[in-house]
Order: structure tokens, then sequence, then C-alpha cells
């Protein structure tokens, strides 16, 4: 792929990443207490709690923004990946690191796609679930949180000057 493609394609995934972004948030702004809570609930008690505070009306805004989350994970592993191994981003490290910054944000959407298959499982409430899945989805929430920032970090140390480039 030319370098002009890859910068097409770079902003066509940043803009649509963001876009979806956006969406995702117009849908779930309106919950209290808020989405993240429920990310970060290590308990049935605790799920429980917000989707009831959420209410039917909630949770089907909930439900809703699945398919645009998925979508908006897909671009941002895909904007992530080009970013970090395109001609615009070079951490210069070792070529083991530098794969490995390029796996970040990939690795961060699998487990935001994880997450959501599971909320999706525990809401639908189909059967009772394991008390042990929510503490589960919980790690599985603070992965993907600390792979976007690593990422953000990484390409703001780089930005800075911290990272040496190539």
């Amino acid at each position: 792929m030319t370098a002009p493609m890859q910068t097409a394609l770079l902003w066509l995934l940043g803009i649509a990443t963001v876009a979806l972004l956006l969406q995702v948030q117009r849908l779930l702004a309106p919950l209290h207490p808020h989405y993240l809570r429920l990310q970060f609930s290590p308990s049935r008690e605790a799920f429980q709690r917000i989707v009831s505070a959420w209410g039917p009306e909630g949770v089907n805004r909930y439900q809703a923004h699945f398919r645009w989350s998925f979508a908006m994970l897909a671009c941002c592993a895909a904007f992530g990946y080009l970013l970090a191994t395109g001609p615009w981003f070079s951490a210069g490290l070792t070529p083991v690191a530098d794969r490995a910054l390029a796996a970040l944000l990939p690795f961060a959407a699998l487990y935001g796609a994880a997450e959501n298959i599971i909320h999706q499982c525990i809401i639908r409430g189909t059967r009772q679930h394991p008390e042990a899945l929510f503490p589960v989805v919980t790690v599985v929430s603070l992965l993907k949180w600390l792979l976007l920032v690593s990422f953000a970090a990484a390409i703001a140390a780089r930005a800075s000057g911290l990272l040496p480039g190539t």
C-alpha cells in the first residue's frame, strides 16, 4: 500500500472511530449511574444495583449500544495498528517492543469485545451466571483500559520526544 493510501486509510479509520465513539456516548450518556461503573462491578449485587437503577429503558439503551461498540472496537483496533506500524509513528525501540506497541489497541479491542459479550449474556439473564463471572469481566475491563492508556501514553511520549524516533 502506498503512503498516500495508508494516510487516507488512517484518517478514515480515525474519523470512523471518533464518530462511532460519539454515537456510543450519545446512547449511554443518559445512564445513571454511569456505565463505566458497570464495567467495574465485581459482584452480582453491584452489577444488579446498577442495572436496576437504569430501569428497563436504560437497559434497552445499554443493549442498543453494543452494535455501535463492536464497530468502534474494530475501527479502533485497525487504527491503532496502522498508526503504530505506519510511516507516521515509530517508537524506535526493539522490533519486539515495536510489535508489542502495535498490538496494544487490537488487544484492547479484543478485551472490549469480550467484555461486551459477557455483559450481553449477563443482561439477557436467560440463566444464572456463576458469581466468578463478575470479577472476571471486571478484570477484562481493567485490562482493556490499561492497554488503551498504555497506547495513549506511548503515542504521547513519542510525540513529545520522550521515545526516540527512527
